[in-house]
């Protein structure tokens, strides 16, 4: 049955039909019936109820037209009784299971069982840092995530961040040719900046490196150019170690700060080859300049679509490289970057709506006296490097703090009115100073720690608010 009479073909009108009571007191009446069609079912006799609020699918009127219904933990299964063919796929919330289903008549898709099926893709479209619909689409239906939901995600209409943030000129296509043969065996790398304005830490270069094998990606952050051998040598050390492998190549430009002494030395200690690309020709560079563009072009979005302040672009593009390396697909492995690297599909349900609004738990802080607030409001803005924990803007203390212990209210995005709006090029205002990184946390979460998943992949996190939270995913 349903409450919404334009789906229906081929509507017969009734009069005094049969009285519907509703989950209170309140009660509909079928004014009508009519069939419900789409390229793969036919649904017929379906009532039409005025004030219903919410489609329902009758099991037993599933099997009289010829269906196999099969129920699983997770979703449910709709089979043509004949051949087996599945029909439609079902996903469970909570203790409801809904279908999507498209009907002829109407372009856009219904859910038959109490689910909004749009708002739920366009809250996973944001939370995924605006990735577009079809990888969305990918890493649920194919299953390359786990806790993803169960939908069927199908862009409807237009996104003005998106278009105000991606909007290029049109490309022409390349060739997909890998020198690598595994992971390290290949780095791409490329320096972005300086930016107009400090972020939080005060810095103004963006440090990239790509795996050619995975397409992984770490983002750095640098206050000055020359910062660049000692993170790289920081770097390969920490990643050959946790990977058990060896770097062999490094790729980058002609740009001073890979000519330097210093990483001309690095190589030689580990082995490592070192290639340019040719003067001028961007081209050959094209791995690391394209996930500039994608970084840029996402924290651009993500900056635009919640009116924060232009010095939280580091966050903002530390945040969408977490999220590319767990939901972007790699074409000749078919598999998300994190999955190459790590052996295991990621976890995506402790992803959250950047800038959103949150609540932060105020339990142990020494300030918090028996009557006062046991939370402060606060605005998201990432994910910890290095402890299983989110990154939080509280907006009572005007600090970038990291914690387990946080609620979120994503229906909110916060237009964000703080004191520090300097978007000259020499420096942050005075009221800067006031924006601080908390003791024990990492400058604009300096590293894209691949070991972090706030919640991890257990179901809760239990700490103390001092206790420092291991690494273990």
């Amino acid at each position: 049955m349903t409450g919404t009479k334009g789906l229906l073909k081929e509507y017969s009108s009734v009069k005094d039909g049969p009285k519907v009571i509703f989950g209170g007191s309140e009660k509909g009446i079928i004014k009508g019936f009519g069939n419900i069609s789409s390229n793969l079912i036919t649904i017929t006799q379906v009532a039409y109820v005025k004030g219903l609020k919410h489609n329902l699918i009758s099991i037993s009127q599933l099997s009289d037209l010829g269906y196999d219904i099969s129920f699983v933990k997770d979703g449910c299964h709709i089979k043509r009784s004949s051949d087996q063919k599945i029909i439609l796929t079902g996903y469970r919330k909570r203790n409801v299971y809904c279908l999507n289903f498209e009907c002829e008549n109407k372009a856009s898709p219904i859910c038959l069982v109490a689910d909004d099926n749009a708002s739920h893709c366009v809250k996973w479209h944001k939370r995924l840092a605006h990735l577009n619909y079809k990888t969305i689409g990918q890493l649920f239906s194919k299953e390359l995530v786990r806790n993803g939901p169960q939908v069927k995600c199908i862009k409807e209409g237009i996104c003005s961040a998106c278009q105000k943030g991606k909007q290029t000129k049109s490309s022409f296509q390349s060739l997909e040719n890998k020198d690598s043969v595994r992971c390290l065996y290949l780095l791409h790398m490329d320096l972005f900046g300086p930016m107009p304005v400090h972020s939080l830490g005060r810095k103004v270069y963006t440090f990239v490196v790509v795996d050619d094998y995975s397409r992984f990606t770490w983002v750095f952050f640098l206050r000055q150019k020359s910062e660049t051998p000692g993170v790289l040598l920081n770097f390969v050390k920490q990643i050959q170690n946790e990977l058990n492998s060896t770097v062999v190549k490094i790729r980058s430009d002609h740009g001073t700060e890979f000519q330097s002494e210093s990483i001309t030395k690095l190589c030689k200690d580990f082995g490592i080859f070192q290639e340019f690309s040719s003067p001028r020709t961007p081209q050959q560079n094209g791995i690391a300049e394209r996930k500039n563009r994608t970084l840029i072009e996402a924290g651009r979005i993500l900056l635009s679509d919640t009116s924060l302040p232009k010095y939280f672009w580091a966050e903002a593009v530390n945040t969408a490289c977490h999220v590319i390396n767990r939901a972007t697909i790699t074409k000749s492995h078919k598999m998300t970057p994190y999955e190459i690297v790590k052996g295991r599909k990621p976890n995506l349900s402790y992803f959250r709506i950047f800038g959103c609004k949150c609540y932060i738990l105020s339990n142990g802080k020494s300030y918090l006296t028996k009557f006062a607030a046991k939370s402060q409001d606060g605005i998201f803005v990432g994910y910890s490097t290095n402890s299983k924990a989110y990154r939080v803007f509280n907006l009572t203390t005007q600090v970038v703090e990291e914690s387990v212990h946080v609620v979120f209210d994503e229906t909110r995005l916060i237009n964000c009115e703080l004191s520090c709006r300097s978007n000259d090029s020499t420096g942050i205002s005075k009221s800067m100073d006031k924006l601080s990184i908390t003791e024990g946390s990492k400058e604009d979460g300096a590293l894209e720690n691949e070991g972090f998943c706030p919640g991890g992949e257990q179901d809760t996190i239990e700490a103390d608010e001092n206790q420092e939270i291991q690494l273990n995913e």
